[in-house]
This record gives C-alpha cells, sequence and structure tokens, in this order.
C-alpha cells in the first residue's frame, strides 16, 4: 500500500433520508476519524448532513465545496491525487 497516494473514499448520491442512517453510525464515525490514511465521505448533497462526512478528511486549503457531491470529490481526487 503507497500510503503517500493511498485514500479511502466512501460515496453515495442523493436519496431519501432514510438510506443516510448507516453513515450516521457511531462505530463508522470512529473508525474514520481514527483511520491512518485520507477517508473521504461524501454523501448525499450540499443540504444532506451525515456523522461519517463530520469525521472524514478535509484537505488543506480545500474549497469549502469539495464534499457537496460526489462530482465534486471525484474532481478533486483527480487534479490532486492521480500521479
Amino acid at each position: 500500500l503507497n500510503k503517500k497516494r493511498a485514500c479511502i473514499v466512501i460515496v453515495r448520491g442523493g436519496v431519501p433520508d432514510e438510506v443516510f442512517f448507516p453513515f450516521n453510525d457511531l462505530e463508522l464515525a470512529r473508525i474514520i476519524g481514527e483511520a491512518e490514511i485520507p477517508i473521504f465521505c461524501v454523501v448525499g448533497h450540499a443540504k444532506d448532513y451525515v456523522l461519517a462526512t463530520a469525521v472524514s478528511f478535509f484537505p488543506p486549503n480545500a474549497d469549502d465545496h469539495i464534499f457537496e457531491t460526489p462530482s465534486n470529490i471525484s474532481r478533486y481526487l483527480f487534479d490532486n491525487i492521480n500521479p
């Protein structure tokens, strides 16, 4: 595992709120928060809030809009992580 380039991305597009329940799990939030490599979590759209996103990695100097949609995080990773 190349930790310099390694990351985990959790993505789920916008759906009814009940589908987001697993992303509010405290155990999942703990695992994300304690991870040794960056874990990006983008669930839903700008108006959606889940605990997993709140504790996930936020790149220094990144635009606040990075987590608004799965497309935004994909674009960020392609521009910044892709060799």
